[in-house]
């Protein structure tokens, strides 16, 4: 009895990950940490003007990609608050990816995927967000 249970909460786990919205929220949260290093790699000049450090922008940087992946967890357990403030996260990744593109400073590249991903994510949740019958709770 016990493996059928297993069995059956492991298509569970598979069905919520292929879900549109994870995925691309995934997608997204690991453009973000590229978007980091590329910041860092690319010695924005905001880094040391901004943030005074270093240290000061990845500390504050790990906060900032630590309260998304929050969020998604709990997006894949289809909290609908988590929708709404995921879709903030996505609007603020999208300013910032427009930001560097115009700006034509460090981050510049994985700029443009945090556009295309942060529109994703805000269509794929606003979708679901609307749709009762693939957002049950």
């Amino acid at each position: 009895m016990e493996m059928v249970t297993l069995k059956s909460r492991r298509r569970e786990v598979i069905k919520m990950i292929k879900r549109k919205p994870v995925l691309v929220f995934a997608l997204l949260l690991v453009t973000h940490l590229i978007h980091i290093i590329e910041e860092v790699m690319g010695n924005a000049y905001f880094i040391e003007s901004l943030y005074k450090s270093l240290t000061n922008f990845l500390i504050i940087n790990i906060i900032l990609l630590v309260i998304p992946i929050i969020l998604l967890y709990f997006v894949f357990l289809k909290k609908k608050i988590a929708y709404y403030f995921s879709i903030i996260y996505a609007g603020i990744m999208i300013v910032d990816g427009l930001d560097h593109v115009i700006r034509w400073y460090a981050g510049f590249y994985s700029g443009f995927a945090l556009i295309v991903l942060g529109v994703f994510l805000v269509y794929y949740l606003y979708k679901e967000l609307k749709n009762p019958t693939e957002r049950k709770r």
